[in-house]
This record gives structure tokens, C-alpha cells and sequence, in this order.
């Protein structure tokens, strides 16, 4: 007969404590009745489980064995209690959330995040502008790059693949110095995104430039014609397919890193929670991602 999961539990806790005293306080039993338990599992298992001493426990080869499967079951079982409770969670809440102006990059996490969650109501602002995440009323917001804002509580859930792209409309120069770039400004903090690899700011050149703080601003220039662009991979694969976009130093895939903010971390509630891990476990998972 296999040990009852109420027996499998003592014995942990006495494995972790490596005490019958303490892990009898720490269950609410006798020392004797601890003592029992591990006794009936030695008897069904024919085997010994402790080495005692006068102080000491320690467990011997068979119960190594035993642990690993016991910590193995009791996991499963919380977990089970932990999936069967969040189902009778209620998601009915609204939820107002900031994200960069790159609709095609979010569109099927947002999409698949309403169909997991139907109770939740969903506001979206795509602005690529850093909004003030208290006073503007938003739950959260996505963005591009570091967050240097020690008031904010942030998660990075992923990277991004960039890319150096222009179009059939723009012909890069033979001298670097007489190419146009087209750069990224970060709203929250103003700064001028570096490109790495085959362009680099450090150069002994200056082309000519234009400084843009919309993604999707940045990808209606480089489509028209305006110049060189460094943007996500993922938004610009329909373009390479019909021919409007070219990509550059192909071989230097750098990334941009995105994060998740919030203000509040004690009062996030279950769908903000919710809202979090969704795009976190979304973002790890997909092919552009590094």
C-alpha cells in the first residue's frame, strides 16, 4: 500500500527540518506521533528512512530517493490547487494599458490575450510619447529600452531582433557620410538611440539625419524612400516579401529590449497580474526573439 499524501507531507517537512521536534511544532503534532508516521512508511517501504542520533537526523540513501519523488508529488499537488483556484478568480475589471506606436508588433499577443481573458476590458493608447503612467490612468505601459525610473516597478519580457532596412525608393550611398539615417529618440528619456554593427554613431562622419520618436513614423519614412532605418525585424518581414524593403549587414542582428511598467505593485490586482505574464510568457516564446 502506497503512503497516504498526508503521510508523504510529515515526512518532508521532517526531511526538510531534519528534526522530529521541529517538524512536529511546525505541524501541530507530538514528537511520538511524527515519529509514528515515518515509522508506518518505513514498515510499508521496508526500509529505514533516518539515521538518529541524540541531536541529529539525516536521511539515508532510500529516502534521497523518496524525497526527490514525495517533492515531486506534493508540487504537483499544489500546483493542481493553485490552477483550480485562479479559475474561480474574477478577471472583470478594466484595464488601461500604453504601448509604442508599432501596431503590427503587439496585434496577435493582444489578440490572444483578450481570447484568454474575456472578462477583462481592454483600453489600449498607442503613442510612442512617455506617458505619466499615474496621472494619464494607466495600469501599465510598454516600452522600448531601459527604465531608469526607480518609482516604477518594471519586467523585461524579452528582446527584439533589429534590423537596418530601406527601400526600393532609397539607394544607399557609395561613401556612408552621404547615406540619410533615420533614428529613434526614446521619449522617456529623450536620448537618441545608438546603432551598433554595421553603423555606428562613433563613426568620424555625420550623414545626413532625421530624429523620430514613432516607430511607425520611422517605418513610413524608410518606406517612402527617406533614408536608412534600424527598426524591429517582426514588423518588417510583409515589406521584404513584396519587394518595398531591403535589409542591410544581414550577418548583425542586434536587439532592443522590452519591458513592462507599472506604478503600484501592492494593489496590481489579479488582472494586471494576469496582463504581465500573458506578454511576458508570449514575448519568450516567439521566433524573433533572441
Amino acid at each position: 500500500m502506497m503512503p497516504s499524501i498526508k503521510d508523504l507531507s510529515i515526512f518532508l517537512c521532517v526531511s526538510q527540518s531534519k528534526s522530529f521536534s521541529e517538524a512536529a511544532v511546525s505541524l501541530g503534532m507530538t514528537p511520538s506521533a511524527v515519529g509514528k508516521v515515518i515509522s508506518r512508511i518505513e514498515n510499508e517501504y521496508k526500509t529505514l528512512l533516518f539515521k538518529r542520533n541524540t541531536r541529529v537526523i539525516s536521511l539515508t540513501d532510500d529516502a534521497k530517493i523518496l524525497l526527490q519523488h514525495t517533492e515531486n508529488i506534493i508540487s504537483e499537488i499544489n500546483l493542481s490547487k493553485k490552477n483550480l483556484s485562479e479559475k474561480k478568480i474574477s478577471y472583470k475589471r478594466k484595464l488601461k494599458i500604453g504601448m509604442p506606436n508599432v501596431d503590427l508588433l503587439f496585434s496577435d499577443v493582444l489578440l490572444s490575450f483578450i481570447k484568454k481573458y474575456p472578462d477583462i476590458d481592454l483600453e489600449v493608447n498607442f503613442d510612442d510619447s512617455m506617458s505619466n503612467i499615474v496621472k494619464d490612468g494607466f495600469d501599465a505601459v510598454i516600452r522600448f529600452g531601459s527604465i531608469d525610473d526607480s518609482r516604477l516597478f518594471s519586467k523585461e519580457i524579452g528582446e527584439i531582433k533589429m534590423g537596418y532596412f530601406y527601400s526600393n525608393n532609397y539607394h544607399p550611398a557609395n561613401k556612408k557620410e552621404d547615406d540619410t539615417h533615420i533614428y529613434y529618440k526614446y521619449p522617456s528619456s529623450g536620448k537618441v538611440e545608438v546603432w551598433e554593427g554595421f553603423f555606428d554613431n562613433n563613426d568620424d562622419y555625420t550623414p545626413k539625419k532625421y530624429i523620430l520618436d514613432s516607430i511607425r513614423m520611422i517605418l513610413e519614412f524608410c518606406i517612402d524612400g527617406r533614408g536608412i532605418a534600424f527598426l524591429p525585424e517582426a514588423i518588417c518581414h510583409e515589406y521584404i516579401n513584396n519587394g518595398i524593403l531591403f535589409q542591410m549587414n544581414k550577418e548583425s542582428t542586434p536587439t532592443r529590449k522590452i519591458s513592462i511598467v507599472w506604478a503600484d505593485n501592492k494593489s496590481s490586482g489579479v488582472a494586471l497580474r494576469a496582463f504581465i505574464d500573458h506578454f511576458g510568457n508570449y514575448f519568450r516564446k516567439m521566433s524573433y526573439l533572441t
